[in-house]
């Protein structure tokens, strides 16, 4: 924990020193910053430590929020705020064992659930005079969208050598359009699919309410609604509305299963530099 405490100021200083190098050499740069918290063990540096009042993970809270100001506030002094684009997200749902447990506020469930708690991460993006300050939404976004979106917003060429799952979403994130370019997704946990999430409906293949718990496979697919049960408690298996989510959720898990033909699934385990299959 002490060394897992202390990292994340190496990390903002080596952030700091990279953004600056390519500044002063006149190049673009692309920085990931994976800050460790809020994953366990969740253990606020020294000078966080007590100064929330209310346990550390509030604490961490704090570290993070301050953290990230830090390397906002960089940006700005050294003029390039303006021009640089700033996604701020998770990767996942919050642990649900005591003492690091957190809360997905309305959701249900955990990291490596199927539920929401699980597949529901925060998304901020900041690109001033281009994507439109003070908007929220519940639109879909999947991750892999944020690197098809990103090379369009920097002028680069998305690869056409290759299957690219991530959707373009400049229009959605500009306010061009209200809509996500995304309508659902398949999601797994490992190499099984638990379900697939298709605008407010999912449907549900594998149960499993914490990472503690076993999944359970269901003979029938249970039909979500998260509009009228966001907890994901009660099955909305109405006989005209399950027949019509499938109809959907049918097509998600069909595209991705031709998508496999063109082009099979990268191997575990390969190296950086593996090329796939060429799409014909």
């Amino acid at each position: 924990p002490a060394v897992k405490r202390d990292a994340d100021l190496e990390y903002m200083n080596r952030s700091q020193q990279f953004i600056q190098q390519s500044v002063d050499a006149g190049k673009p740069f692309f920085l990931y910053f994976n800050h460790t918290l809020m994953h366990l063990p969740t253990t606020p540096r020294q000078e966080f430590q007590g100064k929330s009042g209310h346990g550390e993970r509030a604490d961490c809270l704090m570290q993070l929020d301050s953290d990230f100001a830090t390397l906002l506030n960089f940006l700005k002094k050294i003029g390039v705020d303006k021009n640089t684009i700033v996604v701020f997200s998770g990767d996942n749902g919050p642990e649900h064992m005591d003492p690091w447990s957190g809360s997905a506020g309305v959701w249900d469930g955990s990291y490596f659930t199927g539920l929401e708690g699980s597949l529901r991460t925060p998304c901020l993006v900041r690109y001033p005079k281009v994507v439109p300050p003070n908007q929220s939404s519940n639109e879909i976004v999947h991750i892999t969208d944020m690197y098809t979106t990103l090379l369009k917003w920097a002028g680069a060429e998305v690869p056409s050598d290759r299957i690219i799952d991530g959707l373009d979403q400049r229009k959605f994130f500009e306010g061009k359009q209200p809509r996500s370019a995304r309508d659902g997704f398949p999601y797994w946990m490992g190499e099984t699919m638990y379900g697939v999430k298709w605008h407010q409906f999912k449907m549900v293949m594998v149960l499993q309410r914490t990472l503690a718990e076993p999944a359970l496979k269901l003979a029938t697919p249970h039909i979500v609604n998260l509009d009228v049960d966001p907890k994901e408690r009660q099955p909305y298996n109405y006989p005209h509305v399950h027949s019509w989510v499938i109809a959907h959720t049918s097509k998600i898990i069909k595209e991705f299963q031709e998508s496999l033909v063109k082009e099979p699934l990268i191997p575990l385990g390969a190296p950086l530099d593996y090329i796939p299959h060429k799409v014909e």
